[in-house]
């Protein structure tokens, strides 16, 4: 730990200057201000010159970090005081926090260290990303579409097996792009800027339930949602939750009779603070509460993928969105018996 400190007391009235404490400090205990003021590396004099200056005229406190002539470094503070004599005293100390600094400069520099690799690492998965989406998806798309021509070609010209397996080579690059997609998206909202702003979230949920009730011919949902549901965050990146929690939604109650998803929310005051717990219910085929801790790591499915589409990356993207705007996510259900998945979300500060 730190050791070492001075203590002065100067009379402003009668300029009187005493100085008390560790003499090894600064070499020797000053007289007078003059000395001070010498005390300190000739670069940062000047600076605490005008701290004694202005505390002396305007009874301004101050604090002062500097090198010293001895201390590798210091820590100055000083305030104006009245003595029992009724004089105006300007007191102060000067502590050695070499190794505090020291310290402090140490982790600075491992900081900017990873700052660096991150930079780094980001500017290699940038490169595989554009190899993903440009060297990777061309193949897959040459496959499906060689595979659809077959496909339309003269009944003869395939035998019956090769007409069987060219369906499953289609739909299999199909996903294989979609999940290529879906894992550039993650990337992206990884990496997005934030510009948080006040929102109504159920104003988006309107909206976003609107289109897929449009493009949903012949089985629309029912939608309850409140009049509004005030939220401080980012438009485009909770438009992105709320989006692949409201497909997850039409998706999983495509085979009930009465589809019925409803949104809402909850607020809470606790020790860290106010929050709003944001929620997605739906009516649908549920899932196994055992396996609900699996639904937010990328590329996991608790369904197969021939009774629902899907990668297993959109509930990654919801979390990672909510994670990244200081919240939490998780899910509650039963099979048969329908899914509810909440986001908590902070309050705005002040």
């Amino acid at each position: 730990m730190d050791t070492g400190f001075v203590t002065w007391d100067w009379n402003l009235d009668s300029d009187r200057f005493a100085c008390l404490g560790d003499e090894t400090l600064l070499g020797c205990l000053p007289e007078d201000a003059e000395g001070l003021i010498a005390c300190v590396h000739p670069d940062a004099q000047p600076a605490f010159s005008r701290a004694l200056r202005h505390a002396r005229e305007s009874g301004t406190p101050f604090a002062l970090e500097c090198a010293g002539e001895r201390a590798a470094w210091l820590a100055i503070r000083g305030r104006m005081a009245n003595g029992g004599d009724g004089a105006r005293h300007l007191i102060g100390v000067m502590l050695d926090f070499t190794v505090r600094k020291t310290t402090e400069l140490s982790e600075d520099r491992r900081v900017i260290a990873l700052q660096r690799d991150l930079d780094s690492a980001r500017a290699d998965f940038d490169a595989f990303a554009y190899a993903v989406s440009h060297d990777l998806r061309a193949p897959l798309r040459a496959i499906g579409g060689f595979s659809e021509v077959l496909l339309e070609s003269e009944p003869g010209s395939l035998e019956a097996s090769a007409r069987q397996y060219l369906p499953r080579i289609v739909t299999a690059t199909g996903r294989m792009s979609q999940l290529l997609d879906d894992l550039l998206q993650l990337s992206r909202f990884n990496r997005a800027e934030l510009h948080p702003e006040p929102l109504d979230l159920a104003e988006m949920v309107r909206a976003i339930a609107a289109e897929l009730n449009s493009v949903s011919t012949g089985r629309p949902v029912e939608v309850v949602a409140p009049q509004s549901a005030p939220a401080w965050g980012d438009r485009n990146l909770l438009h992105a939750v709320l989006q692949r929690l409201l497909d997850n939604a039409w998706k999983f109650t495509r085979h009930i009779d009465a589809p019925r998803v409803e949104f809402g929310c909850m607020n809470s005051v606790h020790d860290n603070g106010r929050d709003t717990a944001f929620y997605v219910r739906d009516n649908g085929v549920g899932f196994d509460a055992q396996g609900s801790d699996r639904l937010f790591q990328p590329l996991q499915r608790l369904h197969r993928a021939s009774d629902f589409e899907g990668s297993g990356v959109g509930l990654t993207i919801v979390k990672r969105i909510v994670e990244r705007h200081g919240g939490s996510v998780w899910a509650e259900g039963a099979p048969g018996a329908g899914a509810c998945f909440w986001f908590r979300l902070p309050a705005a500060s002040g």
